[in-house]
């Protein structure tokens, strides 16, 4: 995969997903609040990260140039977090309240994806630098 590509994947994503979040926050924070009931949850979410992060990490490994290194930064990030989710669902469960129980902290995350999100696809696209 290209870098390009991913760059467009990503930025789309995180923009996408920061958007809806900041005019949907009640819902968000809703279901972000059910995911720390549900080990069932965590678990698939763990699976989806851990399978997105190697198809990163084993479609793009390339550390030569700087957008090169952010998407494959991004790759094994997002793998890291998988296994992490896999290894220890316990204690990412427990961190959860200390997110979803601040509206603020919850839209100020949101806003930080949408803005990342809108570069990162700016970059993927060519608009910018």
């Amino acid at each position: 995969m290209t870098t390009n590509i991913l760059l467009q994947l990503l930025g789309l994503f995180l923009a996408i997903i920061g958007m809806v979040g900041l005019v949907r926050t009640r819902h968000f924070v809703k279901i972000v609040d059910e995911i720390e009931h549900s080990p069932f949850d965590m678990f698939l979410l763990s699976i989806l990260r851990t399978v997105v992060g190697l198809v990163f990490v084993l479609g793009h490994n390339a550390w030569s140039g700087t957008l090169e290194i952010l998407v494959s930064s991004f790759g094994w990030l997002i793998l890291a977090t998988g296994i992490v989710g896999l290894l220890f669902p316990e204690q990412v469960l427990k961190h959860i309240p200390a997110f979803s129980k601040h509206p603020m902290r919850v839209r100020s995350w949101l806003m930080i994806s949408f803005v990342a999100g809108v570069a990162l696809a700016m970059l993927g696209f060519g608009l910018v630098g």
